[in-house]
């Protein structure tokens, strides 16, 4: 399993953005994708939870285009953001259920997450192509927050 989790390569298109001038009251990281993004997202994921081992990989992530941005509609899409280049998932199957982390490292963005939470990511990616999204999984903080979007162009 860890040998296809490795050779793993996305199909679609992933948008990973953040807002700028809306930290205070939007913190957090947006995420859609297109239905093809989507499907290949949840197989990483189901690759990742019938791993016997705990996992990682990065994928890369598009610039969201500005009918993206008009879902979450903050400032009508003319927000600010700024956009990652990586996205990568980090699965801690050993590591506590309710484990969730967002990291920064230059362009990339690192999620890193237990077995309660792979669950919740993986049925939130699965509801975009379904229209499903302004809605955000975090830590028990609300910190580390992750908000997910439908997507208007699939």
């Amino acid at each position: 399993m860890e040998a296809e989790i490795q050779k793993f390569k996305l199909k679609g298109r992933v948008y990973l953005w953040k807002y700028k001038e809306l930290e205070n009251r939007y913190p957090g990281w947006n995420l859609a994708t297109d239905a093809d993004g989507c499907d290949s997202l949840v197989k990483l994921l189901n690759l990742m939870d019938t791993s016997e081992l705990p996992s990682k990989k990065t994928v890369p992530t598009e610039v969201p285009t500005k009918l993206q941005l008009k879902v979450p509609n903050y400032q009508q899409g003319l927000a600010s953001w700024r956009a990652a280049k990586y996205l990568t998932l980090n699965f801690k199957k050993q590591g506590q259920i309710s484990e969730w982390n967002i990291t920064e490292n230059g362009e990339e963005v690192e999620v890193r997450f237990g077995v309660g939470k792979l669950n919740q990511l993986r049925t939130a990616i699965a509801g975009i192509p379904q229209g499903k999204g302004d809605f955000a999984i975090s830590d028990s903080d609300e910190e580390n927050i992750l908000y997910f979007w439908w997507n208007l162009e699939n």
